[in-house]
């Protein structure tokens, strides 16, 4: 398991490397104040792809005041698009700006007025940057403008647009929002893969053929992800695109190959739904159909893919709603393993089948879709893991009892032997006493290997525990949310709408932080927290964590304050180690604060020492506890106010990241009256 935690701080580690040092700005909450504008241009359709840039641009020109700013378009992949596009700086500063045009094969940029070829972009291109495959950067001077002529082409047929949006932001905004989007893809995929190691290593001890199938269908999950984000440009094969555009259409249907067998394995559907077992064998077979079609596009001049996209859709819309049914079939059998299948498969269905939706265009795009795929993914690898070291424990203790069963036959057929030889007694005594002997070092062999497995099961079952107790709440919060926009968005107003996407996207930034707690806590175990020294305000930590936990402080009627001074207060140490130091204290005030109670955040210089501290009037500590909590080894946990839980992580950890800033946590406490946690820095 220690093994699997280091891959996984591995794979964020490269992330922080592969971004440039700019790109750090995003992890310090710095934003671009300018948001994105759509450009108004002219539009002219090339249906032959015949025209040269001199052509468009005397074309345009001639048509440039009665041509209409947006149209829709043929929808063909056989047909150029061209756009002229006029972009004016009225202020006194050069401006870095990027040109977004969403979705495109090839996109190519020319100089209006010289035709100097400029750029070349796009999701087919290769000499588009890797993180830029929809946008051109723009650099225009102070108080000048821009003429550019534009050419538009899909290329493949799951490419093609409706119409054109050319859409004007700061070339940081994009940046950022480009490698914000590309980290938190990468985190997701990172878990997806250390999951998909986890179960190969349990394949490989006990072979077991459905934990093979269950790790061929994770990685194809993520595989399928990287596709849907564009990472697999970026990490398996940047210098082919094309071939990109094609591999969902090998991907997709090899996930749902491996998908249905291990179902059929996993749900032993042969012997207890036997129509059912052939009925998705030829649901398996049908794959070959979107497979064919891809090798085709990919091979030849003709474009299937949108056939392709279509049947694996209707495939794996059936694959998926058939694994609901059989687990629920074979559940009521009698098999109880098939609740973890049912259970563990139910958020990932919905976010599956709700992506089927959009990618065949029944469903509008968004990213709220993304996301609750993505949910529902990392819901089922984790309940799917539960469901297999159930079926794992279960196994060992099947071989136990068979290899116990064993031995009493054979201690039975040696007293059957004593009755039949009386003759040889002398010797017999003497095989019964080697083989006591043996059985007495197979027993002791067997209390070890009792108790290796206890270490185990305890440790797995810690993990476990910690991850289902972090994670429940905002699964759970995101679930109701969804569930909300499914069922009553024809009864929601736009508002509504907006302030509902808005809270699922903060659930979603606390489930962020959450992750970031568990990785926290298991870098402190492999010892793999680094001290990054860097100077900041620290009264942008207090504003931070407390606009994070101004709602939950709301939902229990606890007034939340920031007491800081109007001047800021630079302070030298570890930035996330504070942040998280803060965030605990925040939290643990407003978990033992009961409703109509006072949380306060202080932050004022004295004797020359910046002193933090965080206040609340809750069920305060007694000596006791507040010595058990200032042990040097060790954590404790009690029950909140509202009986909320702790994994009793967050103290132990703040005590560690204060030591090594050379502080301590000082705790004062009455109880009934409330407490006062803190601690002191020196100003830079």
């Amino acid at each position: 398991m220690r093994i699997i935690l280091g891959l996984c701080c591995l794979l964020l580690g490269f992330q922080f490397v592969h971004a440039q040092s700019s790109d750090l700005l995003f992890f310090s909450g710095l934003e671009e104040t300018q948001s994105e504008e759509n450009i108004p241009f002219i539009l002219l359709e090339d249906s032959l792809q015949q025209l040269t840039p001199q052509d468009a641009r005397e074309k345009l020109t001639a048509i440039a005041d009665t041509a209409p700013q947006l149209m829709h378009f043929s929808s063909s992949r056989k047909v150029n698009y061209w756009l002229m596009v006029s972009i004016t700086n009225p202020s006194h500063t050069t401006l870095h700006q990027t040109l977004k045009l969403s979705g495109w094969g090839e996109i190519d940029a020319w100089d209006f007025n010289s035709l100097e070829h400029l750029e070349q972009t796009g999701k087919l291109s290769l000499h588009a940057n890797r993180l830029q495959k929809d946008a051109i950067p723009l650099l225009i001077h102070e108080q000048s403008s821009v003429t550019l002529l534009l050419k538009l082409s899909a290329k493949v047929s799951i490419l093609e647009q409706e119409k054109a949006q050319v859409q004007l932001l700061p070339a940081r905004t994009y940046e950022l929002t480009q490698y914000r989007k590309q980290f938190i893809q990468t985190l997701f995929i990172g878990i997806i893969l250390v999951m998909a190691l986890y179960n190969l290593l349990i394949f490989l001890t006990i072979r077991d053929i459905s934990y093979f199938y269950f790790v061929l269908s994770i990685a194809g999950i993520g595989l399928y992800m990287m596709f849907y984000h564009g990472l697999n440009l970026v990490f398996l094969w940047p210098k082919a695109p094309y071939w990109d555009a094609h591999s969902f259409t090998l991907i997709v249907p090899l996930t749902g190959v491996a998908r249905t067998l291990f179902t059929r394995k996993y749900l032993h559907l042969r012997e207890f739904l036997p129509a059912w077992d052939k009925a998705l064998i030829w649901l398996t077979f049908a794959y070959i159909i979107p497979i064919g079609l891809g090798i085709v596009s990919y091979t030849t001049k003709w474009d299937f893919l949108q056939e392709a996209t279509q049947a694996i859709g209707l495939i794996g819309a059936t694959v998926l709603v058939s694994m609901i049914v059989t687990a629920f079939l074979v559940y009521r059998k009698g098999y109880i393993p098939a609740i973890y299948f049912m259970v563990a498969n139910f958020l990932f269905v919905v976010g599956a089948l709700l992506l089927i939706l959009q990618e065949v265009s029944i469903l509008p795009a968004s990213s709220l879709i993304s996301h609750s795929t993505q949910v529902g993914v990392v819901s089922q690898v984790i309940l799917f893991s539960l469901g297999l070291a159930d079926r794992f424990k279960r196994s060992q203790q099947e071989a136990l009892e068979r290899k116990l069963e064993k031995e009493r036959l054979e201690k039975e057929k040696e007293r059957e032997k004593q009755q039949l030889i009386a003759g040889q007694k002398a010797e017999l005594k003497k095989q019964v006493e080697e083989r006591t002997k043996e059985l007495a070092e197979a027993v002791t062999q067997l209390q070890e290997s009792e108790q290796s497995l206890k270490a185990l099961n305890a440790l797995k079952d810690r993990l476990f525990s910690i991850i289902s107790h972090d994670l429940r709440s905002p699964l759970a919060t995101f679930d109701s949310f969804l569930n909300l926009l499914l069922h009553h968005s024809h009864r929601l107003s736009q508002e509504e709408m907006k302030e509902i996407a808005a809270e699922t996207n903060k659930s979603l930034q606390n489930l962020s932080d959450l992750l970031e707690n568990l990785l926290q806590w298991s870098r402190a175990q492999l010892q793999e927290n680094r001290y990054e020294e860097s100077t900041f305000d620290i009264r942008e930590l207090i504003d931070k964590n407390n606009t994070l936990y101004s709602s939950t402080a709301k939902e229990k009627g606890i007034t939340l304050e920031m007491c800081i001074p109007e001047k800021p207060i630079i302070v030298r140490g570890d930035y996330r180690m504070l942040d998280f130091v803060i965030r605990n204290l925040i939290n643990n005030a407003i978990k033992f604060t009961d409703s109509n109670g006072k949380v306060t955040a202080q932050v004022k210089l004295q004797d020359k020492k910046c002193l933090i501290s965080i206040e609340d009037t809750g069920v305060g500590l007694s000596e006791e506890q507040i010595e058990m909590i200032k042990k040097a080894k060790g954590n404790y946990t009690t029950l909140g106010t509202k009986d909320e839980k702790g994994i009793g992580l967050g103290l132990m950890l703040c005590r560690d990241f204060l030591k090594i800033h050379t502080a301590q946590l000082q705790i004062k406490s009455t109880t009934g009256e409330g407490s006062i946690f803190g601690f002191e820095l020196s100003p830079d």
